[in-house]
């Protein structure tokens, strides 16, 4: 955990907790802090329910019916300071429900076309409310209003409609080209803000905030929205709409050299829902929508098979992404930076990826696999900005949790025990390169704190022992995952006054 207050100066409220000397975490996953009376334990629960019907027309054509229902709920805590005292909590509740209806037909023909259509409904209701429980940081106060606990709410309703087909054709005796196509109608209503909890604070200092902006005195009830709507005027509630669609598609070409091998390349138009934030926001502005991201991408590869001695995958890709949505930083006036999604007009992904499996010798299997990823962004969004809120140039930045090598060599023997049992011994090494948990400025005014926001890379290594059945139906094995205890970090947040690091669990012990 490193402290580094969103605000400083005469504007800045007193934390009344000593965060800026609490020692740094030593690099062991043993080592953590929370506020000791606090209950963290996740608690989600779902439900699903699904149905399959299918008639057949005739010898050839089939009616399918697909129906599915979903009920999720989630309450996610939080420490968000990573210190024993009670600064930042936050609490991720919410529930998903999901209806979803599919018809289709699907058929083919003595010449081995095979064809599909069909369409597509489904309806989400999904309310997300993040409770903030305390918060006491250096920006949750309007002059002396301050606020120590809240509620951001995030209710929207989708309705999706959409049809689609797809064709096999054979180009020859081995040679087929397959095309997709699918058309996607979705409307999107929000309604959300900052609320007040019942206790007053934020509806007074947010009506504070209201009454220095309009010159004239305003009031926001207890339990209201707190997020100032046009003209700073307070705002029963921030409602929007986003209605969007599109057409995605698919081309792939396969040939099949034999049984074991095939060459094939194609090209995907594919989108991603755009979406509102739930974002702690004091204006209205800053919980417009991310529109929906694009992606045309180009594939190209193999697998070849040489008997069981040798098999061998690869493929290289490009990916052009236009919107696409990365987690950025948005400022409040109130608040300060605020992570949330941000749409980056135009950028890209290129790489490869291989793997490779070799059995020498009757029982020993050797698998190594290995992938480089190559993202850029080349042209920046509308202000861009850091996280530590300083103006930014994004262009040239990798994706952020987006390594730029991974790789892994695994490597089994598996030999006669007794009876009709079998032992293996058996190991991984999985090693992956250095990235970061956010776009970063580049400023060199907070080159120091941005380094907190890196990722290194690492490199781990799993054993495993044990004994099966010769038909494999059963297995008792003994394992050991990072054998040599490395330390190493799945994750780095900036959160108010707060960067904190998400170190690996480590193994369990007796």
């Amino acid at each position: 955990m490193a402290y580094t207050p969103l605000l400083t100066g005469p504007m800045a409220r007193p934390v009344p907790f000593p965060l800026a000397t609490f020692p740094v975490s030593p690099r062991s996953p043993r080592a953590a802090a929370w506020d000791p009376n606090g209950d963290f334990v996740r608690d989600d629960r779902l439900y699903h329910i699904s149905g399959r019907v299918e008639v057949d027309l005739s010898s050839a054509v089939t009616l399918t019916s697909l129906t599915s229902y979903a009920d999720y709920r989630q309450s996610i805590p939080l420490d968000l300071d990573g210190t024993t005292f009670s600064s930042g909590v936050s609490d991720d509740t919410g529930r998903i429900k999901t209806f979803a209806q599919e018809l289709r037909l699907t058929g083919d023909t003595p010449s081995g076309l095979k064809w599909m259509v069909g369409g597509n409904y489904q309806h989400d209701k999904v309310f997300e409310r993040l409770i903030f429980d305390p918060m006491i940081t250096s920006g949750t106060a309007v002059g002396p209003a301050t606020f120590d606990s809240f509620f951001v709410d995030n209710d929207q309703k989708i309705e999706s409609k959409a049809v689609f087909a797809s064709l096999d054709l054979p180009l020859a005796d081995r040679l087929v080209l397959q095309g997709s196509v699918r058309y996607t109608d979705q409307k999107r209503d929000f309604a959300g803000c900052v609320r007040d909890n019942g206790n007053g604070q934020i509806s007074a200092a947010l009506g504070l905030l209201s009454t220095i902006f309009t010159g004239a005195p305003q009031t926001i009830p207890l339990g209201g929205c707190g997020t100032l709507g046009a003209n700073f005027l307070p705002a029963p509630i921030v409602t929007g709409k986003l209605n969007e669609d599109n057409l995605s598609w698919r081309a792939s070409l396969n040939w099949n050299l034999d049984s074991q091998s095939l060459l094939y390349a194609n090209v995907t138009k594919g989108y991603k829902s755009g979406s509102f934030p739930t974002l702690p926001a004091s204006s209205a502005v800053q919980l417009r929508p991310v529109p929906q991201e694009s992606v045309l991408a180009f594939e190209a590869g193999a697998k070849l098979g040489f008997g069981r001695m040798l098999q061998v995958e690869a493929a290289a890709f490009y990916y052009r992404y236009r919107d696409k949505q990365l987690v950025g930083f948005l400022v409040d006036p109130v608040f300060g930076p605020l992570p949330s999604l941000v749409s980056i007009p135009k950028n890209h992904i290129q790489g490869a990826e291989i793997t490779a499996t070799l059995r020498p010798v009757a029982g020993f299997t050797l698998t190594a696999s290995g992938t480089y990823v190559d993202t850029r962004i080349d042209r920046n969004p509308i202000n861009p900005t850091g996280p530590y809120g300083t103006p930014s140039d994004f262009v040239g930045q990798r994706f952020p949790y987006t390594p730029r090598w991974q790789g892994s060599l695994d490597a089994q023997y598996r030999f006669p025990a007794f009876a009709d049992l079998y032992a293996f011994l058996g190991g991984t090494i999985t090693a992956r390169s250095s990235t970061t948990g956010a776009l970063l400025s580049g400023d060199p005014a907070v080159a120091a704190l941005e380094a907190g926001l890196k990722i290194d890379g690492y490199a781990l290594v799993d054993l495993r022992a044990g004994i099966e059945a010769s038909d494999e139906r059963w297995r008792l094995e003994l394992w050991g995952r990072n054998i040599t205890n490395k330390f190493y970090v799945n994750g780095v947040t900036r959160n108010s006054d707060f960067t904190t690091a998400s170190p690996a669990c480590p193994p369990p012990t007796a």
